[in-house]
C-alpha cells in the first residue's frame, strides 16, 4: 500500500508492491532478421548480428479513488536500441530504455503500445 504523503510528494515502487494498481503487459515479437556487419572485403573481421522488432502492449488500471502519475521504464540489454512507434507518442527513448509517463484518473484504465527494434 502506497503511504500518507504530502501533496506532491514521490514514492517509487515496483509492480506488484499496490494492490490497487493493476499491471498487464504483452510483449509479441514482430519479426527477427540476421545480417552481417563488419569491414569488407575481409571476412575475418564480418559478424552476424539479429535484428529484432517487438510490440509492447501495455495496460495499466488505477483502483485508487484518487488519480496517480506513473512513470513506466522497461530496460533493454541489447547492443542497440531504436523506439519505432509509441501510441499518443505517452513514451520516448532514453538511452537503452523507454521511457512512459501516464495520468490515471481514480479508477481508470489506460492501454498504450510501443514498437522497438533492438540489435544482438
Amino acid at each position: 500500500m502506497i503511504p500518507n504523503l504530502a501533496a506532491k510528494d514521490k514514492y517509487e515502487f515496483s509492480i506488484g508492491e499496490d494492490a490497487d494498481i493493476i499491471y498487464k503487459e504483452n510483449v509479441t515479437l514482430i519479426s527477427s532478421e540476421q545480417f552481417q556487419e563488419g569491414a569488407t572485403p575481409s571476412p575475418m573481421y564480418v559478424q552476424t548480428r539479429t535484428r529484432y522488432v517487438y510490440n509492447i502492449h501495455v495496460q495499466v488500471k488505477n483502483l485508487k479513488n484518487h488519480s496517480i502519475k506513473i512513470e513506466y521504464t522497461q530496460l533493454f540489454y541489447y547492443s542497440k536500441l531504436e523506439l519505432i512507434k509509441s501510441t499518443d507518442d505517452i513514451c520516448i527513448q532514453d538511452g537503452s530504455s523507454v521511457k512512459c509517463k501516464i495520468q490515471l484518473n481514480a479508477d481508470d484504465e489506460q492501454v498504450y503500445s510501443y514498437n522497438v527494434e533492438v540489435i544482438n
